[in-house]
C-alpha cells in the first residue's frame, strides 16, 4: 500500500531529567522533562510480517458522499427520491448477523505482528488506537485546560448550547500494559465489562459490512444463510508505524485513490441522539429520525454538534494513528440509515483548535507526554502487567494517573499502588500561556511544553480511595427502559445477546445501581421518537406501492406518466 506523503516527518527527542525526594515536599519521587519545539514528530511506516487482505471500498454508490461537503441525504425528504440504492436505507436486524463469520477485533496484546515489530525496531511500548486514543485525549485535555472546541459554523440553535467537550469525552480512561520480552502492548480496559450488552458495540461490526459489501456478499453473514464463505487466512489491513519510543497500529476500514494522501479513511456508524443517551430502550428509540438539515433536534446538525463535542477529538488522533484522510459517516437509528457524510481531518480540526494547522503539533505533544509517562509509570513496576488509570483534573493543566500491578497475588489491601501528577506548562515564543490560549497562537510561534511526573506520598489506602473514585466516573448511569423495573431489567440484561452467542462477547455483570429512572430529557426524547415512529408508519401507508425512484436511474413509467399528466393540464389551459 502505497500510504502517500506521511505530513508528520522529522523528529527530536525528549528531554528529561529525574531525582528522587525532589520537588514538592509531597512528591516522593519528582521527573522532569521539556518537549521541545519539533514542528514535526517523525512517523516511521512498518511493514507488516503478515500478508494483508486489500483494504474495502464503499459498495452502492456510496463513494460520491466521499466529494461532497456536508450532510448527502439517503433520501430526499421533499421528493422523496433516493440518492443511494434504497436497500441500504434498511439496517439488518444485528441479531441475525452471525459474528463468526466475520474477523473480530484483535486487541494489541494478542497481536503478534504488532509484537514482533517493536522487538525488531527497539520499541519498549506498543499500541492500537483503540486504547492510545484515550489516552492521548486526557493528555489533550490537561494540556489545553479542557479548552472548548468551535461550534461557531452551527446555526443560532445551537447560540446558548454548550460548547464544552462532552461529560462522556472527559471521563477517566484504563489500560492495562502487557510485560512481554521488554515490550508493553497496551489495550484498553473496562472493569464493568459491559460492552457486549450495548448494541452499538455490535452494530458498528456489521454495519461496516454492510457498507462495504454488495447485497450479493453481504447475505452469507446473515445467520439464515448457509456459511459458503471461502476462509480468507490473510490479516485484516492495518497500518503499523513507530512514533518515538511506539509502534502503533490503526486498522483500515476504505480506501479511494481519489481521496487525497493515502487513500484511506475510517467508517463510523453513527446511532441518533436518543439511542446514544438512552441505549437501554434503543428499541423504542429507533422510531427517532432525521428530518432536518438543522436545528436542535431531528437534525443532521444536532449530530454534528454532538460529533464536535464527544468524539473529534478521539478521532482526530485516530486518523494521525493511521495516516487516514477523515471519516465516512453514516448516520443511523438502528432501524434505518438518513444519511452521510466525509468529514476530512482538517475540518474536524478546526473544530477542535480554530486552526487546522494546530492538529499535528497537538498530536506531536500528546505522544510524547503520553510516552515520557509511560516510563514513569513502568520504572515503578518493571517487567509487570499493570493496570492504570488516566484522568485529566478539570480546570487545570494537570494529568492524574493511578498505576498497579495487575496480577497481585497477596492480600488486597497490600497491593501496591501509585498515583503521579503530570503537571504541563506551556511556553510559546519563550512565553508562558496558559492552555486554552495556546493554539490562538500557533502554528506561527515555537511552543514547548515543560513537565513534570511527581509520584504522590500519599497512603496507599488513601490512593486506592483516589483511584476508586475515578473508577466510579468511568460507569455512566443507564436508563431503564420504558415500563420496566429493575428485576424486569435484569431479567432483560441476562437475555440481552446481540452477538448471537459470539465467543468473543464477555460475560458482564448486571449492576443495579447504574440504572436510574429517566429524567425529563430523556423523556422528552422519548416521546419524540414515539412520534417519529408513528409518523414512519403513516408513511408507509400513505406510498404503499408507490415505486422507489433512485436518483440517476430513469424511471421511464412515472416519466411517462408526469409527461402525459403535463400534457393534458396545457391542453386545458388552451
Amino acid at each position: 500500500m502505497d500510504w502517500g506523503e506521511d505530513k508528520l516527518k522529522p523528529s527530536g527527542t525528549l528531554e528529561q531529567s529525574s531525582s528522587a525526594n525532589v520537588g514538592p515536599s509531597t512528591a516522593l519521587r519528582v521527573v522532569k522533562g521539556i518537549v521541545p519545539s519539533l514542528q514535526n514528530l517523525h512517523i516511521q511506516d512498518l511493514l507488516p510480517p503478515s500478508e494483508q487482505r486489500p483494504v474495502a471500498r464503499l459498495a452502492h454508490g456510496l463513494d460520491r458522499a466521499l466529494f461532497n461537503p456536508g450532510v448527502y441525504w439517503l433520501k430526499d425528504p421533499r421528493s422523496r427520491v433516493y440518492n443511494f440504492n434504497p436497500y441500504v436505507e434498511e439496517v439488518p436486524d444485528v441479531r441475525e448477523f452471525d459474528f463468526s463469520r466475520v474477523s473480530g477485533f484483535i486487541k494489541s496484546s494478542h497481536d503478534g505482528d504488532l509484537q514482533s515489530l517493536a522487538k525488531t525496531h527497539g520499541a519498549k511500548f506498543a499500541g492500537s488506537t483503540s486504547s492510545l486514543t484515550g489516552m492521548l485525549s486526557q493528555i489533550y485535555l490537561a494540556l489545553s485546560r479542557a479548552r472548548d472546541p468551535n461550534v461557531s459554523v452551527l446555526s443560532e440553535a445551537f447560540l446558548h448550547e454548550q460548547r464544552s467537550f462532552s461529560y462522556a469525552q472527559r471521563i477517566p480512561v484504563s489500560v492495562v500494559l502487557w510485560h512481554r520480552d521488554g515490550v508493553y502492548s497496551t489495550d484498553s480496559y473496562s472493569h464493568s465489562s459491559d460492552s457486549d450488552k450495548n448494541i452499538l458495540t455490535w452494530m458498528g461490526t456489521m454495519l461496516e459490512k454492510f457498507l462495504t459489501l454488495s447485497e450479493d456478499d453481504f447475505k452469507p453473514l446473515m445467520r439464515a444463510s448457509p456459511s459458503i464463505l471461502e476462509t480468507d487466512s490473510r490479516k485484516e489491513a492495518y497500518r503499523y508505524a513507530k512514533i518515538g519510543n511506539y509502534v502503533t497500529r490503526a486498522q483500515l476500514d476504505c480506501y479511494d485513490p481519489r481521496v487525497p494522501g493515502s487513500g484511506i479513511f475510517d467508517i463510523k456508524t453513527r446511532a441518533c441522539l436518543p439511542i446514544r443517551k438512552d441505549i437501554m430502550n434503543w428499541e423504542e428509540n429507533s422510531g427517532y429520525l432525521l428530518k432536518h438539515s438543522h436545528g436542535l433536534l431531528e437534525s443532521f446538525e444536532r449530530e454534528y454538534y454532538d460529533l464536535v463535542r464527544a468524539a473529534f477529538l478521539k478521532f482526530s488522533f485516530q486518523a494521525r494513528i493511521g495516516n487516514m484522510d477523515g471519516m465516512f459517516m453514516a448516520y443511523h437509528n438502528t432501524d434505518r440509515i438518513f444519511g452521510f457524510q466525509y468529514i476530512p481531518l482538517e475540518e474536524m480540526d478546526e473544530r477542535l483548535y480554530g486552526n487546522s494547522a494546530v492538529g499535528p503539533l497537538v498530536f506531536e505533544k500528546c505522544m510524547q507526554i503520553l510516552e515520557a509517562t509511560m516510563l514513569e509509570i513502568v520504572h515503578h513496576f518493571p517487567k509487570q502487567n499493570i493496570e492504570c488509570i488516566f484522568e485529566a483534573v478539570p480546570s487545570s493543566e494537570k494529568l492524574l494517573v493511578w498505576a498497579s500491578p495487575l496480577d497481585w497475588k497477596g492480600e488486597k489491601d497490600a497491593k501496591p499502588i501509585v498515583e503521579l501528577a503530570v503537571t504541563l506548562r506551556s511556553l510559546v515564543d519563550g512565553k508562558i500561556v496558559s492552555g486554552e490560549h495556546v493554539a490562538d497562537k500557533l502554528p506561527h510561534a515555537p511552543w514547548t511544553v515543560k513537565y513534570s511526573i511527581a509520584q504522590s506520598s500519599a497512603s496507599a489506602a488513601v490512593l486506592r480511595t483516589r483511584a476508586g473514585e475515578a473508577l466510579e466516573r468511568q460507569r455512566l448511569p443507564w436508563r431503564l427502559p420504558a415500563g420496566v423495573g429493575i428485576q424486569q431489567m435484569a431479567e432483560l440484561w441476562e437475555a440481552m445477546d446481540f452477538g448471537g452467542g459470539d465467543l468473543r462477547a464477555s460475560k458482564a455483570v448486571f449492576e443495579p445501581r447504574r440504572f436510574v429512572k429517566p429524567g425529563n430529557e430523556i423523556r422528552a426524547l422519548r416521546r419524540v421518537a414515539r412520534r417519529g415512529r408513528k409518523e414512519t408508519e403513516e408513511h408507509e401507508q400513505q406510498y404503499a406501492g408507490e415505486k422507489k425512484v433512485v436518483w440517476g436511474e430513469l424511471v421511464q413509467e412515472r416519466a411517462e406518466g408526469h409527461l402525459s399528466h403535463r400534457v393534458q393540464n396545457h391542453a386545458q389551459d388552451d
